[in-house]
């Protein structure tokens, strides 16, 4: 009686000893595929990760430089216009372009009128004209002077001879430099005139033709003035009667000169 009333006090304190029931049976299971024998493919790789930039590198700009393009007409027109502008500034800086001009020469000379006749003298002369821009036309005076020795029947004398001949002539600058204040020019004169002498021998009524030309060097130092020296071949002929007879007699010498040039 006492074994009765202890295990029903053990039941009614500890009901996880009571009867356990069943447990539920578990679903029946699905049967699996075999496992095949033909290989699986590979699996495809992983697309790569860009990769962050860095913070401390500078990204490339692009370049602000712009492509020469070939220059048009109207561009090369304009570029030679301004060139010519340029230049013709220049030329004006170094020389007078245009103006009233004065030139004077003064020179030597070394001729012979004849087999046993032989003359040195001093020449001189001036030419005035109009200067437009290379060139130089004018009117002028050619003075010839010089002292000869004279020969007739034994008696030599000795006499002073002047010729004087009107000019009209050309300058003309061939070359010049960057500067324009250097160049080289070309002299052409045509002349006509006569000449007097104290000599008893010599007939003063002569009519003397000149043609001379040469080269010449010219530098300005300012723009309205400039100094030069000339070489020139003078040809020079004279037409006189004596005993009712007319003679040409035809002389050719050297001369050189100096010279200054005023363009107002």
């Amino acid at each position: 009686m006492m074994i009765a009333a202890v295990l029903a006090a053990t039941l009614w304190a500890n009901p996880s000893a009571q009867e356990a029931q069943p447990a539920p049976e578990a679903p029946p299971t699905e049967r699996q595929p075999e496992p095949s024998l033909a290989p699986s493919p590979a699996p495809s790789p992983a697309p790569p990760e860009a990769a962050a930039p860095a913070a401390d590198v500078d990204e490339p700009r692009p370049s602000r430089r712009k492509t020469r393009r070939p220059p048009s007409d109207v561009a090369r027109r304009f570029e030679g216009s301004a060139s010519a502008a340029r230049a013709a500034a220049n030329e004006s800086a170094a020389q007078q372009p245009s103006g009233f001009a004065f030139e004077a020469q003064l020179g030597n000379e070394l001729s012979y009128l004849s087999t046993n006749l032989a003359i040195i003298g001093m020449r001189g002369g001036f030419l005035m004209g109009l200067k437009t821009d290379r060139t130089i036309l004018g009117v002028g005076l050619d003075v010839t002077r010089v002292t000869r020795d004279s020969s007739e029947a034994g008696v030599t004398s000795t006499g002073t001879t002047t010729a004087y001949l009107a000019l009209a002539g050309a300058r003309v600058a061939f070359a010049q430099s960057d500067d324009y204040r250097v160049e080289m020019f070309g002299q052409l004169d045509l002349g006509i005139g006569g000449y007097s002498s104290d000599l008893t021998t010599d007939n003063n009524d002569v009519t003397r033709y000149l043609v001379q030309i040469g080269p010449g060097l010219r530098f300005w130092p300012h723009r309205s003035l400039a100094i030069g020296a000339v070489t020139l071949y003078r040809r020079v002929s004279a037409s006189r009667s004596s005993n009712g007879t007319d003679i040409t007699e035809a002389v050719g010498f050297i001369s050189t000169a100096i010279e200054v040039l005023a363009v107002f």
